[in-house]
């Protein structure tokens, strides 16, 4: 946007919390003046798809394939990302039913990442607004601030930089969204950077458990599935609860100091 427009353009309005604009507000609101096709369609894909999947499965599988659903998509958003595409294979291992099959949860983790980036690359300033998510979604763009700020190499990634951030197992399109919004890129080739990320990891992880599951057998490949979750997942704790000491000792050196 030129400096004219900007002069020519009214200031977006407060937010009805009465709260001040952060920057993404404003950003989204200008975006939606000047592109309002784009900024409805990304709130319209969502919206249909959404609609469209859960009439399916109400109507063809009943209720309780909705719940599935629905349990399965807030798992791949808060807990375990794309590599939920490996727990297609835990009712082989463990002899229990599976509610999907590998190829089923890939297909499911693109239609999350779909909605889930889209709403991120083009309506952040209004996520950070809600209650809970808003919340959420704070914690991630300080993450990834506090990370430009440490690493600035990491300003010159390009759009595929960012796809093959997202293609790490635990990163996610929404994660490479923000990245992009930081860094200020273009909203349709980080949305499009962000999906080929997805795509890419997420084929690689279908591949790879197969892989796995067919060298080793089902049940040790189970086990070693557990264990590496494990170990990572105590690795992160850790590192997380380090920082927070750090940053404590940090705050009560410096509030000494001031003293």
């Amino acid at each position: 946007m030129n400096a004219q427009n900007d002069i020519a353009s009214p200031m977006p309005p407060e937010h009805p919390s009465g709260s001040p604009e952060t920057s993404a507000w404003k950003a989204d609101w200008y975006y939606r003046r000047e592109n309002p096709i784009s900024w409805w369609l990304s709130l319209a894909i969502p919206l249909v798809l959404t609609s469209g999947l859960l009439l399916y499965m109400a109507l063809s599988k009943g209720l309780a394939s909705v719940g599935q659903f629905f349990g399965t998509c807030m798992v791949i958003i808060f807990v375990l990302g794309k590599t939920i595409i490996a727990g297609g294979h835990i009712d082989e291992a463990s002899e229990k039913i599976a509610f999907y099959s590998p190829g089923q949860l890939l297909a499911i983790v693109l239609y999350v990442d779909l909605c889930t980036t889209l709403l991120v690359v083009y309506h952040l300033g209004t996520i950070l607004r809600l209650p809970l998510l808003g919340w959420l979604f704070d914690r991630l763009v300080t993450a990834a601030t506090k990370l430009l700020l440490k690493y600035p190499q990491l300003r010159k990634l390009t759009y595929f930089g960012i796809a093959a951030f997202v293609a790490m197992p635990f990163a996610s399109g929404p994660s490479g969204g923000i990245l992009g919004r930081i860094l200020g890129l273009d909203r349709r080739a980080v949305f499009l950077a962000a999906m080929t990320g997805t795509a890419i990891g997420s084929l690689m992880i279908l591949f790879f458990s197969d892989l796995l599951f067919a060298i080793l057998g089902p049940k040790n490949a189970f086990f070693m599935l557990l264990c590496v979750t494990g170990v990572l997942l105590v690795f992160f704790g850790v590192k997380w609860a380090v920082g927070k000491w750090k940053g404590a000792s940090t705050s009560s050196n410096g509030a000494a100091k001031d003293s």
